[in-house]
């Protein structure tokens, strides 16, 4: 719905980690994980955050169709570790102007 408005994703830094087997049989990797700096996570979400509220909504949703000017939201993004395994993306300060038809 938001052609000509790609989203650019930031660089980011990684480490990829594989488990190999050195059994002659079977897989030769066993595991492979990526490992992603906090610091370029939060680069990441403050990018995509600050990109989605520029976008038009009311090119997602026919409901939105009928205000005059655009709707767009405000909002800020975060990452936060309940425990080592257990990631969950937050989405703070939510807000959106919306101007009525005359």
């Amino acid at each position: 719905p938001f052609r000509g408005k790609p989203l650019r994703i930031p660089s980011l830094r990684f480490a990829l980690l594989l488990d190999v087997s050195l059994a002659i049989q079977g897989p030769p990797v066993l595991r492979v994980r990526a490992l992603v700096p906090d610091t370029d996570l939060h680069a990441l979400t403050t990018a995509l955050g600050a990109q989605a509220s520029e976008l038009d909504l009311r090119r997602l949703s026919t409901r939105l169709s009928d205000f005059p000017e655009e709707v767009r939201t405000r909002f800020s993004l975060a990452l936060r570790w309940h425990s080592p395994t257990r990631l969950s993306l937050e989405l703070n300060g939510l807000g959106a102007t919306l101007t009525l038809p005359a």
